[in-house]
């Protein structure tokens, strides 16, 4: 029997909007898709399935001028790795600092870490790892270092990634979200990086995720820093000193011992077994011998930058981050607040959107 192309036409574009399958309910078509299920577009409540919850305390986070209307302390940072230690080699100084001015700071591993190594089982590797962030947390005062225990070199930018990740962003509520730029010599931190910049206006649709409400503070997004030029070079909009907190950011990173003194070193031309092995011997050993591709690299790179924000002879170590395009813009309450700490600013200024306008859309 032929079938009519109008009916058939029909037939799929309601089971495409509503996802019937063939007992003619509904099936969720990703991660974030409500779970009830209904006999038919008839049937959809004029409400939102999960009702109220999904709703705005107050006004939508979303509106132009939101965030600098509704600034307030204590201050948020958020840093969501691919791996075990990323957030520290990129992030440990801002989010150190922050914490310390009585501020938050979150650090996320996507990954579980349990491959880089020569001689360990991924098994022990995750474990060792996962107690080396624990360790560091504490050096830096971070309130949580949260590993989310996806296969190490396997990470996708997926649609279950996307969910996961938004809604623990929401749980949160970060002011500043960081991540790696998307591009980047390791497949996990690109997809990582993807995963969150997806992300970024999905922060704010409650019907997206709709079992985790939307925060009234969502974030202004950065990348941290890095020296790959494709698709295009890094641009630093803040830059944060590291040398006035360096002897933390050392002993935090000595935490990460699978890393610093067994897996990294052969990339950089060093054997394991002369690597010193106490402990005075390895924050040297980190600061003499690893530093170059970290905040040394970063003042470097920007030396004209730093110098000339700083007024003079700029730090020597830096973190620098990039501000990304695709979320909110700060505050200028928020970047007041980091200016504040000592941070130096220089990207462009934020302005206090004004009602009617969305830059974002270029309305």
């Amino acid at each position: 029997m032929e079938l009519n192309r109008r009916s058939f036409l029909g037939a799929g574009a309601v089971a495409a909007v509503t996802g019937l399958g063939s007992s003619g309910k509904v099936q969720a078509a990703c991660p974030c898709a409500d779970s009830a299920t209904v006999n038919g577009l008839g049937d959809l409540p004029a409400k939102p399935l999960r009702g109220e919850k999904m709703h705005f305390a107050g006004r939508d986070p979303r509106l132009p001028g939101f965030a600098e209307a509704n600034f307030k302390l204590p201050f948020k940072v958020m840093f969501i790795g691919a791996h075990p230690d990323d957030p520290d080699f990129q992030g440990g100084a801002i989010a150190h600092k922050i914490k310390r001015a009585g501020g938050q700071a979150v650090f996320v591993s996507c990954c579980d870490g349990g491959r880089g190594h020569q001689w360990m089982s991924s098994k022990e590797l995750a474990a060792r790892r996962y107690k080396e962030t624990q360790a560091s947390a504490k050096v830096l005062g971070l309130d949580k270092y949260i590993v989310l225990g996806y296969p190490d070199c396997g990470l996708e930018p997926n649609l279950e990634l996307r969910a996961r990740l938004t809604r623990l962003i929401r749980q949160e509520a970060p002011n500043l979200l960081i991540t790696h730029r998307t591009s980047d010599y390791h497949a996990d931190h690109r997809a990582c990086g993807i995963a969150v910049r997806d992300a970024t206006y999905l922060f704010g649709v409650p019907l997206y995720c709709p079992d985790t409400p939307v925060p009234e503070r969502l974030p202004f997004v950065m990348y941290g820093g890095d020296n790959f030029r494709e698709p295009a070079p890094f641009r630093a909009d803040l830059m944060v000193s590291d040398d006035d907190v360096l002897d933390v950011l050392l002993r935090a990173w000595a935490c990460h011992e699978s890393q610093e003194f067994e897996w990294l070193p052969p990339e950089h031309g060093f054997e394991v077994k002369d690597i010193p092995t106490d402990p005075e011997g390895r924050i040297a050993f980190i600061r003499d011998k690893m530093m170059p591709g970290r905040p040394k690299a970063n003042g470097k790179r920007h030396r004209a930058e730093l110098d000339a924000a700083w007024g003079g002879k700029g730090p020597r170590y830096a973190e620098v981050f990039e501000l990304c395009d695709y979320a909110r813009p700060p505050a200028p309450s928020e970047v007041a607040y980091l200016r504040s700490l000592g941070f130096k600013w220089v990207g462009k200024e934020p302005v206090v959107v004004k009602p009617g306008t969305n830059p974002k859309h270029g309305v």
